[in-house]
């Protein structure tokens, strides 16, 4: 934990020396170098990527055109070594920045041949293309792991690229006033005083040698472009009655890997390090204008409380402490010494998002046993729904062993601080059941022993991404015939009143009439037969999305189920009438629905303050 503070913390000073020295190089103005490093160091995305550290290692890019420009200029073997070294690193740092450090590379060695040319050997250029093919080798040596999962379907397929991408804002604005949607975790601002640094680098030399290499500032100004495009993601034009592909989809196609990156809006990263060194070089520029060093300084000044007041963010930045050494809870160390190898679940469950997942992940270095928990920047695999639709049926018995069967579940840690949730609660029923036992009382924390058989098949199933023809118990996933009878489909019980967002539940039983039995349980949710929930206004105009819920197991002719519906109550109040109804998925309902009318008001003020946000 130590080390990876330190790294996050040299990330932003690293990244400014990198950028000071470039612009030191090229302007020989250390006041404009110092303020392009701050701004570079400091750009606002880097504080919306924090929990990103592999993404805040770009201290390399300025390090290319460094290199890269001292080996034009002296043809020295540790320069292009140097600039190897430089490229490979930062494209090893992250796939988003490989091809971001691959366009910095190309677009540097097209600007200074066509800037340079007959003034630098051919040879020079045809080195640094060397280099570049060279560190593009070993990239795709290490990805060969990465492309293998790709091919056997295991990697998640980007279908969100048009939400995280520049051309869902109002980008001008988001480069100039922070106006960027809630929902967007990359911060494109780059702010009115860069931008206008950036235009003075265009201004012409006063009273002091031509600033920088005529390819410096061009090879800036079309990373910029070039970022900006890409980051606009999967957008088409339409030009004079013919479809033209944005960059992104160009670049998706043809460029290998390239369709992974999910979220066009980080090449902004290119915009902040190209417009952070060109703010530098019209600093430079305006200082040329300036004859006395105090008015140089006067005017780095000026610039850098503008920075200050526009790249701060406006509510701190929240810090939370991490348990280490003898802070760690007891229960994980336990687990280290007597944990057998078994599965974990951690409760309060959250599928792969949340505060929770995260420091479940953390705390599992001390045990290293699988753990179903866990946080991913990733859309969560589908054999998290299969898991999180049994453990919404807790404490029902045969979502416990179906469960175990396909996990192989030992060890069940419930967090009661600083009193157990509902979640906690259901888990705590079981206690005294076969194959359920206390394993020990660590504070706060109740850990179970579960004993339960453990199926080698359905634990394959539960890892393979393919199209099976049967569910875990081995019902056929084809479509039903029409029932033999009524589902008699009833609610048993549920909430009359919820608050606004307040977690609920309602509690439905059905049975199956035949003529086949039901399929419940499969990774691929196609074919399955669920319970769906359709929000209505009570005028009849749709309410928020429809819920839906996963049976817990096959379901046989004859057999009578009773199923937990978790539900979220809409964040608008009014009178909704909830149509709940059995559906085979992608084939069509089984039997007719029940209505429940759920009503949504505001809680209750407490005597004295405001109104409570919920129990």
């Amino acid at each position: 934990m130590f080390a990876k503070q330190i790294s996050l913390l040299a990330s932003f000073a690293l990244s400014g020396l990198a950028m000071f020295a470039l612009l030191r190089r090229w302007t020989k103005d250390e006041l404009a170098a110092l303020v392009g490093g701050v701004i570079f160091a400091f750009a606002p995305w880097r504080l919306s990527e924090l929990g990103h550290m592999h993404l805040l290692i770009v201290y390399y890019l300025p390090l290319l055109l460094l290199f890269a420009d001292r080996f034009f200029e002296g043809g020295r073997t540790r320069d292009l070594l140097a600039f190897t070294a430089a490229l490979a690193l930062q494209m090893l740092a992250s796939y988003y920045l490989a091809y971001q450090a691959v366009a910095a590379a190309v677009a540097t060695l097209a600007a200074a041949w066509w800037a340079r040319r007959g003034a630098v050997p051919t040879a020079r250029y045809a080195a640094v293309a060397g280099a570049i093919a060279v560190a593009g080798v070993g990239l795709a040596v290490v990805s060969v792991p990465y492309l293998r999962l790709a091919q056997s379907g295991a990697t998640p397929d980007p279908t969100d690229a048009g939400i995280l991408s520049a051309g869902s804002l109002s980008t001008w604005k988001a480069y100039l006033w922070r106006d960027v949607p809630r929902f967007v975790s990359v911060n494109p601002f780059v702010g009115p005083v860069v931008v206008g640094l950036a235009a003075a680098a265009w201004l012409p030399a006063r009273s002091r040698p031509a600033i920088a290499p005529v390819w410096g500032r061009w090879v800036l100004l079309l990373l910029v472009v070039a970022g900006h495009a890409v980051a606009l993601g999967p957008l088409t034009w339409t030009l004079a009655g013919f479809s033209v592909p944005a960059p992104y989809q160009v670049l998706s196609t043809i460029v290998p890997g390239f369709w992974a990156m999910r979220m066009p809006l980080r090449f902004v990263f290119l915009v902040s390090f190209a417009s952070s060194g060109l703010a530098g070089l019209g600093l430079a520029r305006i200082n040329g204008y300036l004859r006395w060093p105090t008015l140089r300084a006067l005017a780095a000044g000026v610039v850098l409380i503008g920075l200050w007041r526009a790249y701060v963010p406006p509510v701190d930045l929240p810090v939370v402490t991490v348990p280490v050494g003898n802070e760690i809870p007891p229960v994980y160390r336990w687990l280290g010494e007597h944990g057998e190898g078994a599965p974990v679940l951690e409760i309060p469950f959250r599928g792969g998002l949340g505060y929770f997942e995260t420091r479940y992940a953390y705390f599992s270095t001390y045990h290293w046993l699988p753990l179903l928990n866990g946080p991913s920047g990733h859309a969560a695999p589908p054999s998290v729904a299969v898991v999180s639709a049994l453990l919404d049926q807790i404490p029902d018995r045969a979502a416990l062993e179906s469960l175990v069967r396909m996990t192989g579940l030992r060890w069940v840690l419930l967090h009661r601080d600083p009193f157990p949730g509902k979640e906690a609660r259901r888990w705590m029923l079981l206690q005294g059941d076969p194959g359920v036992r206390v394993a020990g009382e660590f504070g706060t924390d109740l850990l179970l022993e579960l004993g339960l058989p453990v199926s080698a098949e359905w634990q394959s199933r539960l890892a393979w991404s393919g199209n099976p023809e049967t569910t875990f118990a081995g019902t056929a996933l084809a479509p039903l015939p029409r029932p033999a009878g009524s589902v008699n489909l009833r609610v048993l019980s549920a909430p009359r009143m919820l608050w606004p967002r307040q977690l609920g539940e309602l509690r439905v039983q059905f049975e199956n009439p035949g003529p086949l039995p039901w399929p419940g349980v499969a990774v691929d949710p196609s074919r399955l037969v669920v319970l769906s929930g359709t929000w209505e206004r009570e005028d009849g105009s749709p309410g928020p999305r429809p819920v839906t819920v996963r049976l817990a197991n096959d379901v046989p002719v004859g057999e009578s189920v009773t199923l937990r519906v978790p539900l979220q109550a809409p964040r608008r109040e009014s009178a909704y009438y909830l149509s709940l109804a059995l559906a085979q998925q992608d084939v069509g309902p089984i039997g007719d629905p029940v209505r429940v009318r759920i009503d949504v008001r505001p809680p209750p003020r407490r005597s004295g303050g405001p109104a409570g946000a919920g129990p």
